[in-house]
């Protein structure tokens, strides 16, 4: 059996022909950023539309692609294939990538996906917001991870802002901002008022901080570092400390030195009516590019292991882990619940009596790339959110039994 990263891939279907962007081009970080702000439009609140883009397949000399998964290097193929039955059952499934020690062990596209396809990945953009902050920091005086404990007011000034709301609160999603996210149970576009008009609204950064400050709102907000609130606020606002430390966009700044050396360009990134790319939402990625980032924690932040320095700092990696509130709890082992580290969520799986540690960039319908330290492995989901598709229902559920195949699939 031969798996290849450039395999053939099926034709264009009605789905991933939706849209089509040419390939990396000889062009500079700013005109890259402009077409990929320029490829994305809002259609519901704060969010935007989520059909594929599709990118002209590109070469890929990065990664080393494994021709025999079952004796190479410790996978079992005909128990791989069974993860990939699973995915293929699920009809919103376009992807399913395992790779381990920087090499594609299985890349398999379901319902209309392809290698070229570029789908909103959502919030597991969040995650990358993690890694690209730890870079901005360790470029400045303060350093990571002592920088993370600057106050959000010392970089954007604004009168209501607790000077407890730190940067490392915004990537734990403890800041004490309050905010109700799109998606959770009564909230939506139509009934929240906090998330009507944004095509409208000129400042998103003043916004949300005005809307996380409010007393009066329900839930209101909380001590910065004492509660949990999952938040596209809180990551927009990273977004937004990352352009004024830097003196670039986010974009740019993460073209140069996160995105460029793995090979990635977003096809689609949204820019808000400020100026500021989004923070951890309204971003396209390949499945490949997803799984390339994935890959580079599996690594220690380091595609080249002689890299003294690497990409993203060693200590983001080893902290992304760790829960929200800095305990060394462990994650919780419920097929059905997962919890926050910093910029990652966490789970537990349990296969042959064996608990497995994950941690995992996850986005919303499905969309995904978890780490398995243990087991030197990542593994990579994409999923279709075009509606009818993208339930976010079941996908704790989704994600553990997923895990459990492909770890059963260790020899």
């Amino acid at each position: 059996m031969t798996v290849t990263l450039c395999a053939a891939v099926a034709p264009p279907t009605a789905e991933n022909a939706a849209g089509s962007v040419p390939g990396p081009r000889a062009k500079g970080v700013a005109a890259v950023c402009a077409d990929a702000a320029s490829a994305f439009a809002l259609t519901e609140g704060m969010y935007g539309a989520n059909r594929p883009i599709v990118e002209r397949l590109r070469a890929d000399t990065r990664w080393v692609s494994a021709t025999d998964p079952r004796t190479q290097l410790g996978l079992d193929a005909e128990r791989l294939a069974k993860a990939a039955k699973f995915v293929d059952g699920y009809p919103t499934s376009r992807s399913l990538l395992v790779a381990r020690d920087g090499d594609v062990l299985w890349e398999k596209y379901f319902h209309g996906g392809a290698a070229e396809q570029s789908l909103n990945v959502h919030s597991a953009s969040k995650s990358i917001m993690q890694g690209l902050l730890s870079i901005a920091l360790r470029d400045r005086a303060a350093g990571y991870p002592a920088g993370l404990k600057t106050p959000l007011a010392k970089i954007i000034s604004n009168p209501s802002l607790d000077q407890r709301t730190t940067l490392e609160s915004l990537v734990r999603m403890s800041s004490g901002l309050a905010w109700k996210e799109l998606g959770e149970e009564g909230v939506s576009a139509e009934t929240a008022d906090d998330y009507r008009d944004w095509k409208d609204r000129t400042d998103w950064v003043a916004e949300m901080i005005r809307i996380g400050a409010d007393p009066d709102a329900k839930p209101g907000p909380t001590v910065p570092g004492s509660t949990m609130v999952y938040s596209s606020a809180n990551t927009h606002l990273v977004s937004a400390a990352i352009a004024r430390m830097t003196g670039r966009s986010t974009c740019e700044y993460a073209q140069e030195k996160l995105f460029s050396p793995l090979g990635i360009t977003p096809e689609a990134w949204f820019k808000d009516p400020g100026g500021v790319y989004s923070g951890g939402f309204n971003m396209h990625l390949t499945a490949r590019e997803l799984a390339r980032f994935g890959q580079l924690y599996l690594k220690g932040g380091k595609i080249d292991p002689a890299d003294p320095v690497g990409i993203v700092p060693a200590e983001a990696v080893a902290n992304a882990p760790i829960r929200w509130d800095g305990s060394d709890a462990l994650p919780p082992a419920d097929p059905e619940e997962y919890d926050y580290g910093n910029g990652w969520w966490r789970t537990r799986v349990k296969v042959k009596g064996r608990p497995v540690t994950s941690y995992f960039a996850d986005g919303y319908g499905g969309q995904s790339s978890m780490v398995l330290p243990a087991l030197k492995l990542s593994v990579t989901v994409t999923q279709s959110t075009v509606q009818p598709y993208g339930d976010d229902e079941d996908n704790a559920v989704f994600l553990n039994k997923l895990l459990q195949l492909v770890i059963a699939a260790v020899r």
